[in-house]
């Protein structure tokens, strides 16, 4: 079991877009994943269906207020579930008591991507400290890339404490290919990062995302037919997968041939 923060230093970057359809991908693709809420926002509440926000969930477990069991919801697609918020505020959270909660998911064979509230401190922080891995969502903006130093900040910190979480990978989103400026700060991540920080696979800015949280389901069960965009979160999570250490014992890189 692997825990994996998706968290950012700036609002507003679509980490909630990316926990729910990254963690669709990768349970499509074998690995079984939970999609863990701990935005008091209820990020994941108001993807999926509004009547989450009032569920028992995240909080519930931690204060020991109900079992995991009762506070796990599980979809149609086999290996993915989701752990709503909860009905507390988020005061009974931190490191410690979330870490109890990620062991219970890890017991019932989840891997866990955990959605965080905007920015690096507080409740995020926390989170953190309880993460294996961290995948940061960057906005292909100028503000964004001046604010990464932040994130590096935060990570050496609790790395001080022996507490912080390996930097997986930051992943470009809402990528405009046509504005300039969009393009110019991606090809700047990739100047100041070193390979294989920033992954290859970018996230664009598409009005199919706001039309999948609107129906409250991942890109990919949009329509029988899903938009193009949605085979991005593929691609992603192919990328991903030995960044998390989800590379298997058995997999080899030795080429198949297609004939005897």
């Amino acid at each position: 079991m692997s825990v994996t923060a998706i968290a950012s230093p700036k609002g507003g970057v679509g980490k909630t877009t990316l926990a729910l359809n990254l963690g669709y991908a990768l349970a499509r693709r074998g690995w079984p994943y939970l999609v863990v809420d701990a935005d008091p926002l209820g990020g994941i509440g108001y993807s999926l269906a509004p009547h989450l926000e009032n569920r028992l969930g995240l909080t519930d477990v931690a204060a020991g207020r109900c079992q995991l069991s009762a506070a796990l919801l599980k979809t149609k697609i086999p290996g993915f579930a989701v752990l709503p918020f909860g009905s507390g505020s988020g005061a009974e959270l931190n490191a410690g008591r979330l870490s109890d909660v990620f062991f219970q998911v890890g017991r019932l064979g989840f891997h866990i991507l955990v959605d965080t509230p905007a920015g690096l401190s507080g409740l995020t922080a926390e989170v953190l400290a309880a993460s294996d891995f961290l995948v940061s969502p960057i906005q292909a903006e100028p503000l964004a890339l001046r604010m990464l130093p932040r994130l590096l900040a935060t990570l050496a910190g609790l790395n001080r404490q022996g507490r912080a979480p390996r930097l997986a990978a930051l992943v470009p989103v809402m990528v405009q290919s046509r504005v300039s400026s969009s393009v110019a700060v991606l090809q700047e991540m990739f100047r100041l990062f070193p390979p294989g920080t920033v992954l290859e696979t970018y996230i664009p800015r598409d009005p199919a995302f706001l039309e999948a949280s609107g129906h409250g389901v991942p890109l990919a069960q949009l329509r029988a037919r899903p938009p193009a965009v949605a085979a991005v979160f593929d691609h992603l999570a192919a990328e991903l997968e030995p960044l998390l250490a989800l590379a298997s014992a058995e997999e080899s890189d030795e080429p198949i041939p297609i004939l005897d």
